[in-house]
Order: C-alpha cells, then sequence, then structure tokens
C-alpha cells in the first residue's frame, strides 16, 4: 500500500510540459514537487506522437542515462516510458 501511495502522491504532484519542439525532436519538462528521498515510484509518462513518427522510429533520453526503453502503445501511435519522479527534461526523438 505505501508503494501505491507514493505513486499516487508523485503523479497528483507532477507536471508534464513541451518545453521545445522541432521536426525530429520534443523535449519534455516533468516537474515534480516531492522529496525524491522519501518518494522513489518512476512514473509512467504516454505521449502520442506526430502523424509522421512511429513508435518504431523513437527513441527516449534522460539526463545523464542511455536510451530510455519505451513501449508502443495505441497501434505505435504513441510510447509510453518510465521517468524517475525528479525534475528533469526527457528528450523524444525521431530516429531514421
Amino acid at each position: 500500500m505505501a508503494d501505491i501511495h507514493k505513486y499516487q502522491t508523485e503523479r497528483q504532484s507532477a507536471k508534464l510540459g513541451i518545453k521545445a519542439e522541432t521536426a525530429r525532436r520534443v523535449l519534455l519538462k516533468l516537474s515534480c514537487f516531492t522529496d525524491p528521498q522519501l518518494y522513489d515510484q518512476r512514473l509512467t509518462i504516454e505521449a502520442a506522437l506526430p502523424p509522421a513518427w512511429s513508435a518504431d522510429q523513437v527513441k527516449v533520453k534522460a539526463p545523464g542515462e542511455a536510451t530510455i526503453p519505451v513501449v508502443a502503445v495505441a497501434g505505435g501511435r504513441a510510447i509510453r516510458f518510465h521517468a524517475l519522479p525528479i525534475t528533469a527534461e526527457y528528450v523524444i526523438e525521431k530516429v531514421l
């Protein structure tokens, strides 16, 4: 039950927005307002992709990390990935 409470608290206090975008790249900013020492459950982010993109053409990067694994959802028109509950920027990039 504690993990459920942590996740719900993190989700309710977090904000996600688009910081910048180009034809091949979107920069998302996740702002979290919980104490990462106490709230450590990864948040699930689901993002719709532009019409010319498909889930198998994208990669997601977090600061200081390698590429984050993504799962295709909505028939490949969206992706889902997990993010640490900290304020950080995530890059979604279309690869050739």
